[in-house]
């Protein structure tokens, strides 16, 4: 039987964390501040993509390929050009698992109710949120989309 000591436990450890899939998750929002924040928050836990409003967001689903796991779109509602429920209604047709989280500084219950029905998001975070309740989040919609994933192929 073999003995580790905590350190060559946690070295063990971060081998295995390199073995696990690394999601893609793509952050959209007009404001550079906020694409910060939120990139700073995720980047350590997985590959995340940055578009600054939802044309250019649909731009990245369309050129990303098939073999790349997009779990996550984390979007702000409003933005000029294209703002996140529209986003969301396209992203539901072009990447149906992918798991949707909205973001919004304005408490507003027709978003909420758009997001939800129209969008069909998974969560609804209102800024401003601390970066556990975004990381928190996140992951809730990565387990969402790999659940989704596996009864996809199994059917």
């Amino acid at each position: 039987m073999a003995v580790f000591s905590t350190k060559n436990l946690a070295q063990l450890q971060a081998g295995l964390d390199l073995a696990l899939p690394r999601y893609s998750v793509l952050i959209v929002d007009d404001k550079e501040s906020n694409l910060s924040v939120m990139a700073s928050v995720l980047r350590d836990h997985f590959h995340v993509l940055e578009a600054r409003d939802g044309l250019e967001a649909i731009g990245i689903i369309n050129s990303i390929g098939a073999t790349d796991k997009l779990a996550c779109i984390v979007s702000d509602y409003r933005m000029p050009r294209m703002g996140g429920v529209d986003l969301f209604i396209e992203a539901k047709r072009l990447v149906p698992l992918t798991s949707r989280i909205m973001v919004s500084g304005y408490i507003d219950v027709d978003a909420v109710i758009d997001s939800i029905n129209l969008g069909g998001i998974c969560k609804f975070i209102v800024k401003p949120y601390d970066s556990q309740q975004l990381l928190d989040a996140v992951h809730f919609a990565i387990q969402q989309f790999e659940t989704m994933s596996k009864t996809s192929v199994a059917s």
